[in-house]
């Protein structure tokens, strides 16, 4: 699960408006009684690793803007894009403790570059920060501006209402349905989880006529992003 909310994020110089995330924060399951059982198992697991990696796309979306003053401005979770916006692809990674996010950062692709530059956000605590490029080669960090969201409060949640589960070989299927935000909206996620470690592989997440898919991966541990700030 993944929280919807947008945030109008500038640097340096720049305003913006503040961000807001999902007005549902429960962890309420309710439902088929084996679906709850694979969804416990689940949250079960994630709360035993250091963290992981993932992809996703049809998620994000941005626009910025360089010279003296550069900025970034990013919402996620809209199923329309904004003007002058474009979206953008994800290959993001984060550290755990007890399936609480300790950092997170995710690598920006933008579909159009003609609307915006790759860039890498990082959160770590409360603290954000972002920078042209990606993980692997960035410049100098911004700080974003307070208030600034992120997409994730856990490493892993199944909330809502959960489905009988389908197994199909090593796989299980589990599909749940959830408030999505401050709308009126509501998500259908389809996971398909592992059934030896119970680790989630991908995803797919509907609103509507809205959707989007996540793949995740558990090969290596992620490392704690460091920060270099611009002077």
């Amino acid at each position: 699960m993944r929280f919807f909310g947008v945030a109008l994020v500038a640097a340096v110089v720049c305003a913006g408006s503040a961000a807001f995330a999902a007005s549902y924060t429960g962890n309420r399951l309710h439902g088929n009684r084996k679906g709850i059982k694979v969804a416990e198992h689940v949250m079960h697991a994630f709360a035993q690793i250091p963290g992981y990696m993932y992809s996703e796309s049809h998620f994000f979306q941005i626009e910025t803007s360089g010279g003296k003053s550069p900025s970034l401005h990013y919402r996620f979770g809209y199923g329309s894009l904004r003007s002058g916006w474009t979206w953008a692809s994800e290959n993001g990674a984060m550290g755990l403790s007890r399936n609480d996010v300790v950092w997170w950062r995710d690598d920006l692709k933008p579909a159009s570059s003609k609307r915006a530059k790759a860039v890498e956000i990082v959160f770590k605590g409360s603290n954000g920060y972002w920078a042209f490029g990606s993980s692997a080669k960035h410049n100098c960090f911004h700080k974003l501006q307070s208030g600034s969201q992120q997409p994730f409060k856990s490493g892993f949640v199944i909330t809502g209402r959960v489905d009988a589960p389908q197994t199909s070989g090593n796989m299980i299927a589990l599909s749940y349905t959830y408030p999505w935000g401050q709308s009126s909206s509501q998500a259908k996620e389809v996971d398909a989880i592992n059934s030896s470690t119970y680790l989630v592989e991908s995803g797919k997440v509907s609103i509507g006529g809205y959707s989007f898919n996540f793949s995740n991966s558990y090969r290596r541990v992620p490392r704690t992003p460091s920060i270099n700030l611009c002077k």
